[in-house]
């Protein structure tokens, strides 16, 4: 697990990123706390080390989520207008985005976010921002993501164990692509990789929005339990062995040092020879299918323009030229970018392992999301640019 501490400087703009920690992701398996005494050692060991770097001391985290406990959907959410005047203010945009909250609820579920895709006047008009406009009905597509209630309860335990305060759990996708994403991959269409340990998220962003995520139960550490199963090896042999090659065409030569075998000879055999890609090229292409086949079964009728891996598995040699063949599109690995709510990081956090945890630091600089002592947090993802100017109209309104 990764963490990042940092801080909003005066005569800055935006976050100045002090440093970060990476520990081993004890007692977590699939975004999901397993052993709460063991992931709540690990959380608090990775805030320690952080903290010792940054020389700052820190009570409240930003918990970026992952896991197959979270579900996405697109709900509808519609608000009738019935003053004279039928001109839509910011307070009827923000009904509307509720009543499409309310359709995604159950008792079991939380809602993390509410993100909109588009609105629609009287049934027939297609706008981006309605304010200022008049109609009788506004409606709202909005991407709506829930987590498991006891799932999110146990993992905001574990960081309670740790001695630290959640502010806001946060879908990890969408911290990485503030900060990975440039504005012309949100605006013409671009797939984000979010690669871990034990999940994959993916999302599809197009107009600046975000139309489609999902999470798979497969990551980096498949693809190692993949080699180590085929080469009859360690699995610290084959993380090694993944990590040095990549998907490499060429033979390799090994040893396992934990397994060594006889030969028939009776002697100890101390190499093999294997190929890796064979091992690692069928989960790929099976994982890569299983997206194609997502965006296809979405019917978003838009073509993907590129594809962006970040996390720590999109390191993996050779993966990004593997799906761009797959996608038939182009795919880079996502790092932090130039933006203009980051002042500053430290050049070893420039690397996809530290994406999301940096990415929650600008999500929390943003207006409008719970600060360490506030109240109930927003539901509105004020990272969107018009949702921005919204609230600046809210403010200006409640002014009045």
């Amino acid at each position: 697990m990764t963490v990042a501490i940092g801080a909003i400087e005066t005569g800055k703009p935006g976050v100045t990123v002090l440093a970060g920690a990476s520990v081993a992701c004890a007692g977590v398996k699939g975004g999901l706390a397993t052993d709460i005494q063991a992931a709540s050692a690990a959380i608090r060991a990775a805030v320690e080390e952080a903290e010792k770097a940054a020389g700052e001391r820190v009570s409240s985290l930003y918990l970026g989520v992952r896991g197959d406990h979270l579900k996405s959907s697109t709900g509808r959410g519609r608000h009738v207008i019935a003053r004279p005047d039928r001109e839509i203010t910011p307070r009827d945009v923000e009904a509307a985005i509720r009543n499409a909250e309310a359709s995604s609820l159950s008792e079991d579920r939380v809602l993390l976010h509410v993100t909109p895709q588009g609105f629609i006047l009287d049934g027939r008009r297609a706008v981006s921002n309605p304010v200022g406009m008049t109609a009788s009905l506004l409606d709202v597509d909005a991407h709506i993501v829930t987590a498991d209630a006891a799932a999110l309860d146990t993992l905001e335990k574990a960081v309670n164990d740790a001695g630290f305060s959640v502010a806001e759990p946060v879908y990890g996708l969408l911290a990485a692509a503030e900060l990975v994403l440039t504005p012309t991959e949100r605006e013409l269409g671009c797939l984000l990789f979010d690669i871990g340990g034990e999940t994959m998220s993916f999302g599809y962003f197009d107009r600046d929005s975000i139309l489609l995520s999902r999470e798979l139960a497969m990551g980096s550490d498949t693809i190692t339990r993949d080699v180590a199963y085929g080469l009859h090896a360690s699995l610290e042999t084959a993380e090694q062995l993944k990590v040095a090659h990549g998907l490499s065409d060429r033979q390799i030569v090994w040893r396992d040092a934990d397994a060594p075998r006889l030969r028939s000879d009776g002697r100890v055999q101390a190499s093999r020879k294997s190929n890796l890609r064979r091992l690692m090229t069928p989960r790929v292409k099976h994982v890569f299918s299983e997206v194609s086949a997502a965006v296809l079964a979405a019917g978003l009728g838009r073509p993907i323009h590129g594809a962006v891996l970040t996390g720590g598995g999109a390191l993996l040699k050779g993966l990004d030229r593997d799906v761009a063949k797959l996608l038939d599109t182009d795919a880079r690995i996502g790092v932090t970018r130039a933006h203009p709510r980051l002042a500053a990081i430290p050049a070893e956090l420039l690397v996809p392992r530290y994406v999301t945890a940096v990415g929650l630091l600008l999500y929390s600089s943003e207006p409008g999301h719970a600060k360490p002592g506030d109240g109930e947090p927003s539901l509105l993802p004020w990272d969107h640019p018009w949702l921005r100017w919204l609230k600046e109209l809210r403010e200006e309104f409640s002014s009045k």
